[in-house]
């Protein structure tokens, strides 16, 4: 687990070498799993390696930000903005990144 967290503006997304380097740290060589009812319904659940975590948080960053809903690329409802930025933040705060 991280030692502390890189807070950072609500929305922001983290340089792409920054969430690497946490990616490498946190998970390693595995791959990062979301799983959960809540996830399934969304069309988040499942496994990812570095690229697509960050391909996946960059991608509901970008929802948040430009208010739109995220259409998943898995089997799923999606998700409205508001609930983009939560799945990012939760996301992120587990690789060390907190949106304040």
């Amino acid at each position: 687990m991280s030692a502390g967290l890189h807070s950072m503006t609500y929305g922001e997304l983290p340089d792409e070498r920054s969430f690497r380097k946490a990616f490498q740290r946190e998970v390693g060589d595995r791959d990062y799993r979301i799983s959960g009812p809540p996830a399934e319904q969304a069309g988040l659940a499942g496994s990812y390696d570095e690229d697509e975590l960050w391909e996946l948080v960059s991608s509901l960053t970008e929802a948040f930000n430009e208010n739109a809903d995220w259409e998943p690329s898995r089997n799923g409802e999606g998700l409205d903005p508001e609930e983009a930025g939560d799945w990012a933040s939760s996301i992120l705060s587990t690789l060390g990144f907190e949106w304040i």
